[in-house]
């Protein structure tokens, strides 16, 4: 048995390195100091020996979202959203001593709201990921917690009726303009409001996509110089309708404001609260052109809908409506992915998928069994 020199205070102190670590142990005999040293490395195997046991799931949760990079507005305010609504649940609780039973409990919250469970569920998730890669944790609760049953509302295209009302609508120029780049091309929201003349190429007639507008928290906005993903750099066939407005709009722009589209009175990149107005009076000349009717509400004096032909009408409606032009069109799946600027086909192949279980039809199949022959194929009979 190893035999220790005796501080001082009367105590027997060894040492012993772990990991590249060195821990000193006590004890008043040579065998408790041993059995100190057999406790660590035990710790040390089990992982006990790394955990925090000081900080708390708030303290860790408002470090991890100041930590986050480069995200998106939304998701900011959506990690957000999140935190604020499980701090109340686990904020004072160790967060090394968060089970997955405790998980499942602050879930159970939100019964009968699966999205808010599926929200709260992937931010722990993320939460926990990273405080086993700062060493804090040794395993992710949220591994053995069952996942959220959630299936999101499916995606629509136009409909007939709306189409006819892209084509009829009374908008102005701007107006015209920007749903005819949606509904055209496809682009995302914030694709569409940051381009500006540079981004058309009128020689190939071709839309090149390189920036985006992002909206802050504070509604305030700002063009960041990509895409909402490196797969977003494209360039964009524009068909000869498009060709017709954008030859026209155009030339009512200068170099000294190149922006397509910017609040009407300033000039100046739109805001969230100009965008919000700008997409209001195109829905509301939208749902007029539908056979839709419009009101002026007494209270606030404001334009609104009252009797709604364009229910649940939004910008990505025309992202998805290109998305099913092109499948009908029978783009293949790769040159869809590039057009759309998806990062990964496997998005593009959920869309293709979707619509193809859509066009399944009585027809579709007799047409693989259309063969005379089968008409007298033999039936036995008991």
């Amino acid at each position: 048995m190893a035999k220790y020199k005796k501080r001082a205070d009367g105590r027997k102190e060894g040492t012993i390195k772990i990991d590249g670590k060195r821990y000193h142990v006590y004890g008043y005999t040579d065998a408790e100091v041993n059995r100190q040293k057999e406790a660590l490395l035990a710790a040390a195997h089990d992982g006990s020996l790394y955990i925090d046991k000081v900080t708390t799931f708030e303290e860790w949760a408002l470090r991890w979202q100041g930590i986050r990079p480069n995200l998106e507005t939304k998701t900011v305010e959506m990690y957000e959203w999140a935190v604020n609504k499980l701090i109340p649940l686990l904020g004072s609780r160790p967060i090394a001593d968060i089970k997955p039973s405790d998980i499942q409990i602050a879930l159970n919250a939100y019964d009968g709201h699966a999205r808010t469970q599926q929200i709260l569920l992937l931010t722990m998730s993320q939460i926990f990921t990273a405080a086993v890669n700062d060493e804090l944790i040794l395993k992710n609760p949220c591994d053995k917690v069952p996942k959220v049953n959630y299936k999101a509302p499916e995606k629509r295209p136009l409909t007939d009726i709306e189409k006819k009302a892209v084509m009829t609508a009374e908008l102005d120029l701007p107006e015209r303009a920007y749903i005819s780049i949606l509904y055209y091309c496809g682009l995302r929201r914030g694709e569409c409001l940051a381009l500006s003349v540079h981004d058309i190429d009128k020689k190939k007639w071709m839309i090149n996509v390189k920036n985006a507008l992002v909206f802050r928290k504070d509604g305030s906005s700002y063009i960041k110089n990509m895409p909402k993903t490196a797969a977003g750099f494209r360039s964009i066939p524009i068909p000869p309708p498009l060709k017709k407005i954008l030859s026209v709009y155009l030339d009512t722009l200068t170099l000294a404001n190149p922006y397509l589209f910017t609040q009407q009175k300033t000039g100046r990149l739109h805001t969230k609260s100009s965008y919000t107005k700008m997409t209001a009076r195109i829905r509301l000349a939208l749902n007029a052109a539908a056979g839709g009717l419009n009101r002026v509400n007494p209270v606030t004096h404001r334009r609104e809908i009252a009797i709604n032909m364009i229910d649940g009408l939004t910008d990505h409606t025309f992202r998805h409506n290109y998305a099913t032009r092109l499948h009908a069109a029978g783009v293949p799946v790769k040159s869809a992915q590039y057009l759309l600027g998806h990062e990964s086909v496997e998005t593009t192949l959920k869309i293709y998928t979707h619509l193809d279980r859509g066009s399944i039809s009585h027809d579709m199949i007799d047409g693989i069994f259309d063969d005379t022959s089968d008409d007298t194929a033999a039936v036995k009979t008991s």
